[in-house]
């Protein structure tokens, strides 16, 4: 199971800031997360080391979920 919970954790050591349109956008391939950081529609905050953790976590995350929702 998948939980989401709308709001800012003060502890967190690395936060990303998107919307709905730009996730289903991600996970359809109709753009990439880097061009999508590249022209501004993703915002990050945070150190570099936690930002490549974050990544390799969100690259499994949309794995997951192209595959429980057949996108390829």
């Amino acid at each position: 199971n998948l939980h989401y919970e709308k709001g800012v954790n003060p502890k967190a050591l690395f936060s990303i800031s998107f919307n709905k349109d730009i996730l289903i956008q991600i996970l359809k391939n109709n753009i990439s997360g880097t061009d999508a950081f590249m022209k501004g529609k993703i915002n990050v905050e945070g150190s570099l080391s936690q930002g490549l953790r974050y990544i390799k976590l969100f690259r499994i995350f949309v794995k997951y979920l192209q595959k429980k929702n057949g996108f390829k």
